[in-house]
């Protein structure tokens, strides 16, 4: 049917687009009984068969603890289809749920996604899979960007695909081209069974307000329709005030965090200029695979990049660790490390404080973060890359000052 290849098209873009599904891959879904998530189980069983990735999934159905749930109705889905359904005895979510209803009598919606995922995660983790797979399509995604907005002051929304590091597990969002009609259609032309949501929130909730708004912004303006699923992806035409942020120093010299493809590529030209060719560091050491996992600064002289330096954060520590600093060879000694440094110092000491910031000191650069306010934590000296390093570190207590005066 037209709806079955219509959504088919969307996965497989989706897959194609974000390297969602790997050769090979076990998958956990997970199954809330609602059309989104049944629809998922059903087109993840026909791409598997006609899909190169030999992958398996298992589907995952949380019990809560409300009304009765119609687990015989659930299994019998999925003995028809063919994949296999793990019940999860989850009954203290509703309890504590219950116990921090607000002054509506509602559940808190935000409690109840943070208990879901912890139990998904455990999940996933005792039946050693490491990528979980939601049922967020399109109309997620654009309501969420619009709550973000008004609730957050922040333009965001969920990603299609989401490592967490510390959980060591993959979110994957395979229907995030669907469109929520479209699944609506798929559901009645294949009969999938849905089971209402029994928790009391159901169509109650403030995203069911944004829904309902911008389904009248669509009648309004027909061509949103489209334009805001494709804004979502549009990265050449993403332009906000934060594009041209950063910290003018008046002189010509800028300092900018790295938001682009094109400005990583940058600080990794002027890391290699600097570490590999000017110090004979190995490319697979400098390039360590940990640079999508730090925050990254570029310093431009006159719109031309000639600085860089990546930054670790454990706001839970209140620490930071600082990192491949580097200025290209023709603007040394000329005091554009130490702005640099201390500027971002300046930054993220007014994110956290108090504030501990470590890092690693080549041994001729020792003095150069002296200045900077820096210590010695053990005077320890080690080789890291063939060269002479030595552990230092500085507290921030407070936030620091413009007008800080250095060494």
């Amino acid at each position: 049917m037209n709806s079955e290849r219509k959504l088919l098209a969307c996965l497989r873009k989706a897959d194609f687009d974000y390297g969602l599904i790997e050769k090979g891959d076990k998958i956990l879904l997970g199954l809330s009984g609602g059309k989104d998530s049944m629809s998922l189980a059903r087109l993840l069983n026909t791409y598997r068969r006609f899909s190169d990735k030999e992958f398996t999934f298992v589907a995952a159905f949380m019990d809560l603890g409300f009304e009765e749930p119609d687990i015989k109705g659930l299994q019998d889905y999925a003995a028809q289809e063919g994949f296999e359904l793990k019940i999860i005895p989850a009954h203290d979510v509703a309890t504590i749920l219950r116990a921090h209803k607000d002054e509506r009598g509602l559940l808190p919606c935000s409690i109840c996604s943070r208990m879901k995922k912890a139990i998904i995660n455990k999940t996933a983790h005792d039946l050693g899979i490491n990528k979980v797979a939601f049922a967020h399509h399109g109309d997620d995604a654009i309501e969420t960007l619009f709550m973000n907005m008004t609730y957050g002051g922040r333009v965001a929304t969920f990603a299609p695909k989401m490592h967490l590091t510390k959980e060591d597990i993959t979110f994957i969002r395979p229907l995030i081209y669907a469109r929520e009609k479209d699944i609506q259609r798929y559901a009645k032309d294949f009969n999938i069974p849905i089971f209402k949501n029994k928790c009391g929130n159901d169509k109650k909730t403030e995203r069911e307000e944004f829904k309902e708004t911008i389904h009248n912004l669509y009648k309004q303006f027909p061509q949103a329709y489209d334009n805001y699923l494709t804004m979502l992806a549009n990265q050449e035409k993403f332009k906000l005030f934060f594009d041209d942020e950063g910290y003018f120093f008046g002189d010509g010299l800028s300092l900018k965090k790295v938001i682009s493809p094109e400005q990583m590529s940058y600080c990794f030209q002027i890391r290699k200029d600097v570490f590999v060719k000017g110090e004979n560091v190995p490319i697979d050491e400098e390039i360590d695979g940990k640079d999508d996992q730090a925050i990254h600064f570029l310093l431009y002289k006159n719109n031309q990049p000639i600085g860089t330096m990546r930054v670790f954060l454990d706001e839970e520590k209140h620490q930071a660790h600082f990192g491949r600093v580097a200025i290209l060879p023709s603007f040394q000694k000329q005091g554009y490390g130490k702005k640099m440094v201390t500027q971002v110092m300046k930054i993220i000491s007014r994110r956290i404080t108090p504030l501990t910031v470590v890092l690693s000191s080549q041994e001729h650069a020792i003095p150069f973060y002296e200045a900077l306010g820096f210590s010695k934590i053990d005077g320890r000296i080690y080789l890291d890359a063939g060269i002479r390093h030595c552990d230092m570190k500085r507290e921030i207590p407070f936030p620091i000052p413009d007008k800080e005066k250095m060494h």
